[in-house]
């Protein structure tokens, strides 16, 4: 069963390792907008925190799913992208 067990865990780091990058350029690009005040940028920043909010979703399910394994990185990076 261990050679699953990596293998979901590889699979979840992977997962989580792309959910925070996500992340990260999306809440660049809202820094980015919050400087502008035209329709165009109103949109685009209520259209990115609806992303922002499904990502921050999908990740605590991957963490949460993960929990009890040596994941507690994927929890501390999960913390820090809260943070931002």
């Amino acid at each position: 069963m261990e050679p699953v067990d990596s293998h979901v865990k590889r699979v979840l780091s992977l997962d989580i390792a792309y959910l925070l990058g996500e992340l990260k350029g999306v809440c660049s690009r809202l820094d980015e907008l919050s400087s502008r005040s035209d329709d165009e940028a109103r949109l685009e920043s209520i259209v990115l925190k609806a992303y922002r909010a499904h990502l921050l979703e999908d990740l605590e399910s991957l963490v949460s799913f993960s929990a009890g394994a040596p994941e507690a990185r994927a929890e501390e990076q999960l913390k820090e992208a809260l943070a931002t």
